[in-house]
C-alpha cells in the first residue's frame, strides 16, 4: 500500500514538472489578477465593495482624464458595466484583464487603444446602443430626458459626425412635442446616419462604412422609414 502510495506521488510530481510554462503561466495570471484586484480596492468603497462614483472621480483624476469624457463610457463598455456610475469587482476583472492593465499607468496607455477598438465600425453600433442602456438609472426604465439625450449624442456621435448631430440636437431643444427619447428612436437616428447620402469620409465616422453625411437639405421625413413614427415630420419644416 505504501508503495502504491509512493508512486502517485511520484507521477503527480512527475506531471507537474513535465509543464513548467503552464505552471508558470498559471502563476503569472495569478498575479496579475491580484494585482487587479488590488488595485480595485484602491478605489472602491469599503462598505459597499463596489467602485461608486467618488472612486471613479478618483480613477479619472488619477488617468488625467475628465469624469465625463468619452473614455469612461468606453471603459464602461469594455467592462460591461450594468449601473452608471458603479465597477463591481467582477467588471472590473473583467475590463482590465482584456485590457491587460493591472495598474493605473498600463491602464492610462490602454485607452487610445480603447478608442480605436469601440470606433470600429464591428463595435460602434454595440457600443452606441450600450451608451443609451448605461442612461437607464431606474428599474424598468425605458427613455431618457431629451437634454441627457442631447448631451450623450453629443458625447457618443459628436467628434465624428459633427454636422449631424448639430442639426438633430438643435432640433431637439425647440420641438415641444417629444419630453423623452426611447432606444427605437436612439437606433432609429444611427441608422439613419448610416442609410443617409456620404457628404463625409469614411474615415471620420465609424457609423458604417463611407456613409456619413451633412443633410441640411434632406427630408427628414426619410427616418420615419427607420423609426415607424412621425418623429421626423417637423425637422424638414424646422431646417
Amino acid at each position: 500500500m505504501r508503495r502504491s502510495a509512493s508512486r502517485k506521488t511520484g507521477q503527480s510530481n512527475s506531471t507537474d514538472s513535465a509543464d513548467p510554462f503552464l505552471s508558470a503561466s498559471g502563476k503569472a495570471s495569478s498575479k496579475e489578477m491580484e494585482r487587479i484586484d488590488n488595485l480595485f480596492y484602491t478605489y472602491a468603497n469599503r462598505s459597499s465593495g463596489v467602485i461608486d462614483p467618488e472612486g471613479i472621480e478618483a480613477l479619472c483624476s488619477d488617468l488625467e482624464v475628465n469624469h465625463t469624457d468619452v473614455r469612461v463610457l468606453m471603459l464602461a463598455w469594455k467592462m460591461k458595466a450594468e449601473k452608471q456610475g458603479y465597477f463591481t469587482l467582477e467588471e472590473w476583472r473583467r475590463g482590465l484583464k482584456s485590457l491587460r492593465a493591472d495598474n493605473v499607468n498600463k491602464l492610462k496607455k490602454s485607452l487610445p487603444e480603447l478608442e480605436k477598438e469601440v470606433k470600429r465600425p464591428s463595435n460602434f453600433m454595440d457600443f452606441y446602443a450600450y451608451s443609451f442602456r448605461y442612461c437607464l438609472t431606474e428599474e424598468k426604465q425605458k427613455s431618457v430626458d431629451i437634454e441627457s439625450v442631447c448631451e450623450l449624442l453629443d458625447l457618443v456621435l459628436g467628434s465624428q459626425c459633427r454636422a449631424q448631430v448639430d442639426y438633430f440636437i438643435e432640433y431637439l431643444k425647440v420641438q415641444t412635442d417629444y419630453k423623452v427619447i426611447n432606444m427605437d428612436q436612439w437606433m432609429g437616428f444611427f441608422r439613419f446616419c448610416n442609410e443617409a447620402y456620404m457628404h463625409q469620409s469614411a474615415e471620420t465616422c465609424p457609423c458604417k462604412k463611407n456613409i456619413c453625411c451633412l443633410y441640411s437639405d434632406l427630408e427628414f421625413s426619410f427616418a420615419r422609414t427607420f423609426l415607424g413614427t412621425d418623429f421626423f415630420v417637423k425637422v424638414e419644416v424646422y431646417i
